[in-house]
């Protein structure tokens, strides 16, 4: 069975996804963008912004991997501590093992953690256009 490649399929793939999981595609191109920018000004650079994603991206993706499955809102707010923990974790484990450059490390860290917030925004918009342009709402 061949994936369906056309723009309107693209667009309901896109819109169909879930907010956790439109979260982690945002951060990893965010952090993939970070490491090529930084690549402008070195090596060093480039491996501390792969380091600064990295320790946001792969919690977060276990967090929606398991978010996605589970429907106790108990759990979820544990995996969300979880997600919390293993993100000061790997920041610890980048410093002790690796010592990133702060500059790279940081200012990928941040921009990655911003998809929290530009994520559901853009899912809003997506939403209230599809809206307005009789695509109806989901």
């Amino acid at each position: 069975m061949a994936f369906d490649w056309s723009r309107a399929s693209l667009k309901r793939s896109v819109g169909s996804i879930s907010l956790v999981c439109a979260i982690v595609v945002m951060q990893i191109v965010v952090a993939g963008l970070a490491v090529c920018l930084f690549a402008l000004l070195g090596a060093e650079q480039a491996a501390a912004a792969a380091w600064g994603g990295a320790v946001s991206v792969v919690p977060t993706a276990w967090f929606a991997w398991a978010a996605e499955r589970e429907r106790k809102a108990g759990r979820v707010l544990g995996y969300g501590l979880a997600r919390s923990l293993a993100t000061v974790a790997l920041m610890a484990v980048a410093f002790a093992w690796a010592t990133p450059a702060p500059l790279g490390f940081f200012a990928t860290l941040g921009a990655v953690h911003l998809a929290y917030v530009a994520a559901p925004l853009g899912q809003t918009l997506a939403r209230r256009r599809r809206s307005h342009h009789g695509g109806g709402t989901s």
